[in-house]
């Protein structure tokens, strides 16, 4: 990807895009750093209650990289690493698959970037499907989920995380620096992120504006609202 010379607007945590933001920066893009949304980790009697209970489940399901590292949060904590790993642990991508392999934790994957259809599939095939774990944030849709319901999987989803947006003085400051500095381009970087920045900032022309989408769903809520789709990156 060539993004040279460009204001760009991300609106994740530079932790949550580091890749990302250093590859732009190397190509001489000027970062707009406004993060609309805050992930905070949980913590409450059903999450303990669960883990204590981790034995019972066959199967633990890792639906994204963010589900992963909260849930492994609290694994430290409890010290049950051991417990996880005599699980069948599942990644929906390769990303989560290396995070799980880094902390010694043998990860199933079929793809770097499986569908999760074709995941439960491969669960099918591999007739794993015991009962499952599926660590995930409040507040959050996920397909995954859904599939294991319509073909009658016990499973249970564990909330790990919530989501929070920025405070009315953070937001005013992000649109104090947009005004200073419209940006030439857009990273969309999930679904949710489409309404998020069209409410937060809708005075942006987005006929001057580039803008890229992190996965091919996320190109289609763009063209859902209107916008454009520039580029789509996977």
């Amino acid at each position: 990807m060539v993004f040279k010379n460009k204001n760009t607007l991300i609106t994740q945590e530079k932790k949550d895009c580091k890749e990302l933001v250093k590859d732009l920066e190397e190509r001489g893009s000027e970062i707009l750093q406004c993060p609309l949304e805050k992930y905070i980790p949980l913590s409450n009697s059903d999450i303990r209650d669960t883990l204590e209970k981790i034995e019972h489940f066959d199967n633990i399901i890792y639906g994204n990289l963010k589900n992963a590292t909260f849930f492994f949060e609290h694994i430290y904590d409890e010290q049950i690493l051991e417990k996880v790993l005599n699980r069948i642990n599942f990644a929906l991508d390769q990303p989560t698959a290396d995070f799980l392999e880094d902390r010694g934790i043998p990860a199933i994957t079929s793809a770097p970037h499986t569908k999760p259809i074709e995941l439960v599939e491969l669960m099918l095939r591999l007739g794993q499907t015991g009962t499952c774990l599926y660590p995930c944030g409040r507040h959050f849709k996920e397909e995954l989920p859904g599939l294991l319901f319509e073909l009658g999987i016990e499973f249970k989803e564990l909330e790990m995380y919530d989501r929070v947006g920025p405070s009315e003085q953070e937001l005013e400051r992000y649109r104090a620096m947009l005004q200073n500095e419209q940006p030439d381009l857009v990273v969309f970087h999930n679904i949710d992120s489409v309404r998020r920045i069209k409410i937060a900032f809708p005075d942006l022309n987005w006929k001057n504006i580039e803008t890229v989408a992190l996965s091919a769903a996320i190109a289609d809520k763009l063209q859902e609202n209107d916008l454009n789709v520039d580029r789509i990156i996977t």
